[in-house]
């Protein structure tokens, strides 16, 4: 039968050819006796504690330091800079830079004072005493 015979009976366009085979199909009404137990599975506690995240002070003094606060952050680590050295141009190109890592990590970026930053990442609760702490102890 072609594609074409085929498609004219399914839109009704020619009789239907009786079928040359007999249904083998199993009864829809037969039970088997199969009883689903399927229970909620029991709830596992963690393996590992989940790593607190250390705060690491880093000193910025020109733009190539930015990559070591990117890759601080990125490990999961708190950053806290100071931008009192650097040249208004400058600390603006990094504050763009530690506002996108940020947005793109999902964490926040903290403002401490006048020129005084900080990176959280996500997930995690600190004062900003600690931060300040933090970045005047280096």
């Amino acid at each position: 039968m072609s594609k074409l015979q085929k498609f004219s009976e399914w839109m009704g366009l020619q009789p239907q050819q009786p079928v040359d085979h007999d249904d083998t199909g199993h009864d829809s009404l037969q039970s088997t006796g199969y009883v689903d137990s399927y229970q909620q599975a029991a709830a596992t506690p963690p393996l590992m504690d989940e790593p607190t995240p250390s705060i690491v002070p880093i000193r910025v003094s020109q733009f190539d330091h930015a990559a070591e606060i990117g890759q601080t952050f990125r490990d999961g680590d708190i950053v806290v800079f100071s931008l009192s050295e650097m040249a208004g141009d400058e600390a603006r190109r990094i504050v763009d830079y530690s506002a996108g890592l940020c947005h793109g990590l999902r964490g926040r970026m903290v403002r401490l004072q006048d020129r005084d930053y900080a990176l959280v990442p996500e997930g995690v609760e600190i004062a900003d005493y600690q931060l300040r702490d933090a970045l005047w102890s280096e």
